[in-house]
């Protein structure tokens, strides 16, 4: 059921069963939720600008998107991917989204809580290999690396191995003399 149909039935009878729509009897695959949060930490701890990928937290969004996620994973409702605002606020706005909160914890509970605690290992992940000191320096080097390639690049991309070893062998001689 799309998002606007669901709105219009709730709409139409404050009574309307939001439980029809939660998917019964359901297991995710444990890669499916890493994979669902995975996109959710890195959407919501990045952004890019000028096409480079900078740490910007932002909690609304990983609020937001947590939500989504759980929509998309245990729920028959199809959300509209370029309205993700929008999708978000329709289904909080009628009460959905506390509704399926509830239900999951209620009555699927490991399922909720294992979500959830995928959800905290990804972005106890993200802050270890990226900004604890070790995470850091490596994407210091890899940056200096790839400034240093780019960089150079142009240089040798031209240069002639055999004259560069017979300048360095000629150099090397006259020092031993």
């Amino acid at each position: 059921m799309k998002i606007d149909e669901l709105v219009k039935n709730y709409e139409n009878n404050e009574y309307y069963d939001f439980s029809s729509h939660i998917l019964k009897n359901i297991y995710i695959p444990i890669e499916k939720k890493q994979a669902v949060c995975q996109y959710i930490v890195q959407n919501s701890y990045y952004t890019l600008k000028d096409g480079e990928r900078l740490f910007q937290a932002n909690t609304t969004k990983l609020y937001v998107l947590t939500a989504l996620g759980l929509v998309d994973l245990y729920t028959d409702i199809e959300r509209d991917e370029n309205d993700v605002l929008g999708d978000f606020n329709k289904l909080n706005e009628i009460g959905f989204l506390a509704f399926l909160e509830d239900e999951l914890d209620d009555h699927h509970n490991h399922e909720y809580e294992e979500f959830q605690l995928v959800l905290h290992a990804e972005k106890e992940d993200l802050l270890t290999n990226d900004y604890e000191p070790h995470g850091f320096i490596r994407h210091q080097a890899e940056r200096l690396g790839n400034l240093i390639g780019a960089t150079l690049y142009p240089v040798i991309k031209d240069l002639d191995v055999d004259k560069l070893g017979n300048m360095i062998k000629g150099f090397v001689q006259k020092e031993e003399a």
